[in-house]
């Protein structure tokens, strides 16, 4: 599942909901990759995927990126000047990736062992590691 860890690696350094990550275009993303509009999301309903031209609580806001997640953001461009309609997370075949199944599928191993060998490669230190972040955590892994 190596194709989802730079979309989980996003959800952990934005705190972004999943929805709005799927729903992610180049186009609400700056040029070098510094800021992120989140203004709109994709949500499956009825097994159908819709595009929400809002976010769940209706508030567009800008997120500034770190270097971390510019630099992410910069090796999964597909070019230097993407189509700005194109999303930032395909499914690995294409089209929109659909919440249900990467959370179905791609985290089925056991998530606290998986957790535990790998959070410091999603930005989490060991001496950083609070309530807070496993808050965070959980809200990804257990849901």
């Amino acid at each position: 599942y190596q194709y989802y860890a730079p979309f989980v690696k996003f959800l952990f350094w934005t705190g972004c909901r999943p929805c709005e990550a799927v729903g992610l275009r180049w186009g609400s993303i700056t040029t070098d990759c510094s800021k992120i509009h989140f203004h709109e999301s994709i949500v499956e309903v009825a097994g159908r995927m819709k595009r929400r031209t809002k976010t769940k609580t209706g508030v567009k806001r800008w997120f500034t990126c770190t270097p971390k997640l510019q630099e992410l953001l910069l090796a999964i461009r597909p070019h230097s000047k993407p189509n700005p309609e194109q999303l930032v997370f395909p499914a690995p075949k294409g089209g929109i990736l659909r919440e249900s199944s990467f959370s179905g599928h791609a985290l089925r191993e056991p998530k606290a062992t998986w957790m535990e060998s790998n959070f410091d490669q999603f930005g989490f230190g060991r001496k950083r590691w609070h309530q807070n972040d496993s808050l965070q955590l959980s809200r990804y892994f257990y849901h």
